[in-house]
């Protein structure tokens, strides 16, 4: 009985300890200009929609994709 509590306790604190290891390896989850901070030129703009792969800063981008700034209609 001693030896099956043993393997549990170890087993525990291996399990522990490896969750410790995923947690630290993660970000506090905000990506960069994620509040698009930084827009995409006005030459990679037609209208509102976004014309270039990597027009905004931090972000690849794909499909049809519409950048409205505050205060903009859309």
């Amino acid at each position: 009985m001693a030896e099956s509590t043993s393997t549990r306790c170890l087993l525990l604190v291996v399990l522990v300890g490896a969750a410790a290891g995923v947690a630290a390896g993660i970000t506090d989850g905000l990506l960069p200009n994620g509040n698009f901070e930084q827009g995409p030129d006005a030459s990679q703009l037609n209208g509102t929609r976004v014309t270039g792969q990597h027009a905004i800063p931090s972000w690849e981008i794909s499909g049809l994709v519409e950048y409205i700034q505050s205060g903009q209609n859309q």
